[in-house]
């Protein structure tokens, strides 16, 4: 059974083909993941229907799985190291465990092993984390002169009359985004036949860094790099096996299966520590909303929760809030996208800014997209409808 990626913009007569400006874009496929299924069958048909799918570039996806094993081996997570991660997710998630036992199963011989393709899970940390303070300036500069293109992700939600939010986002993945743009698809979680909760998937995870749960909430995840905080190898591994909801795009995932409300999430999701910064961009279905950022502990063995946040007050003078890869309350000249997306809403209105095609355009200008954007999502928390543009290469 698939459901239907439902189009937003259908209300006001118009076909969602009319956001792709160009032919390099596309409407990702979409699949359905059972969750009434024995956990490690739930991935295989899906899996199956890709490797079997003419369109389907089985040498892009193996480039990306390859990729994410790089990473692993980059930040120095030997045999032991990923044992131990493997360990621990298994005891923190069995049912993900075996999920990812399912997709292990299922994938070509591509020479790593299932401790490894646990380890990759933790691919969002061993980007962002780690950094060798002799490379930390350079790192920095790189990231933040945004020619050719930015760094990082774009979340927004705007507020129209009626306290209804629409909620987008730009999915940035550095380097490799317009490959994993070429593999994107979108993925329905049911249960008892019914939608809980709908995401965009990239082929070889299991977590995700955004979602809709229809009638309950949207969120968006953000990369924050930890400039101030360079944890070793032994200190993330360490903090895995006492932090439950760790890595954090498996415990995101675990928020849209298991929190049916935006009340529950924000407590929980404001209490939880991680390994990792990041900023969250939540909304409601009844115009509450807001981005949080979640600073590092001075003390990266306490993992404490420090919270800085904007929230949407829904009105003709605060309608909207945006979030890209600066803190709140400092906007670096160097990364203007934050800046340019604001500009560009204040240019729709709040008429215009508060509909799909004026969100899809405020995400779409030049430099909020950029050459490392996989997609462009626009959500709907009240109604759960999601449409997803993939910027392909």
């Amino acid at each position: 059974m698939l459901f239907p990626v439902r189009v937003l913009v259908c209300v006001v007569g118009v076909s969602v083909c009319l956001l792709c400006c160009c032919t390099a874009e596309k409407v990702p496929p979409q699949f359905e993941l059972d969750l009434d299924l024995p956990p490690r069958q739930r991935w295989v048909k899906i899996y199956k229907s890709l490797f079997n799918d003419p369109d389907f570039d089985m040498s892009l996806f193996k480039s990306v799985i390859l990729s994410m094993k790089q990473k692993v081996a980059d930040k120095k997570c030997n045999e032991q190291c990923t044992k131990r991660l493997e360990a621990a997710y298994k005891q923190r998630f069995p049912e993900y465990y075996e999920e990812l036992a399912g997709i292990y199963d299922v994938l070509p011989d591509w020479n790593f092993t299932m401790a490894e393709f646990v380890a990759m899970q933790s691919e969002y940390e061993f980007t962002l984390l780690f950094l060798d303070p002799s490379a930390r300036a350079k790192v920095l500069a790189d990231e933040l002169h945004l020619v050719p293109g930015a760094p990082g992700c774009t979340s927004i939600l705007t507020c129209n009359k009626d306290h209804q939010i629409l909620h987008g986002r730009n999915l940035d993945w550095g380097a490799d985004g317009r490959v994993y743009a070429a593999i994107l698809f979108t993925l329905n979680f049911t249960r008892n036949k019914q939608l809980i909760f709908q995401t965009h998937q990239i082929p070889g995870h299991l977590g995700v860094v955004s979602g809709v749960r229809p009638k309950s909430y949207s969120m968006t995840l953000n990369a924050r790099v930890a400039y101030e905080v360079s944890p070793t190898i032994d200190q993330y591994v360490d903090a895995v096996e006492t932090i439950p909801m760790q890595p954090i795009m498996t415990g995101y995932r675990y928020y849209f299966e298991n929190f049916k409300n935006y009340d529950d999430l924000i407590q929980n999701i404001t209490t939880t520590p991680y390994c990792a910064g990041r900023y969250s961009i939540i909304a409601s279905i009844d115009g509450r909303g807001g981005r949080y950022q979640f600073n590092f502990s001075s003390n990266y063995a306490e993992h404490s929760v420090i919270i800085t946040k904007e929230e949407l007050d829904c009105s003709d003078n605060s309608w909207y809030v945006a979030q890209c890869n600066s803190d709140i309350g400092f906007d670096t000249p160097l990364d203007p996208r934050r800046q340019l997306v604001m500009e560009a809403l204040d240019d729709e209105g709040r008429v215009n800014g508060t509909t799909v095609h004026g969100v899809y355009r405020a995400m779409t200008i030049p430099m909020v997209l950029n050459s490392q954007t996989i997609h462009t999502s626009v959500m709907s928390p009240a109604s759960g409808d999601i449409v997803t543009i993939a910027h392909d290469i």
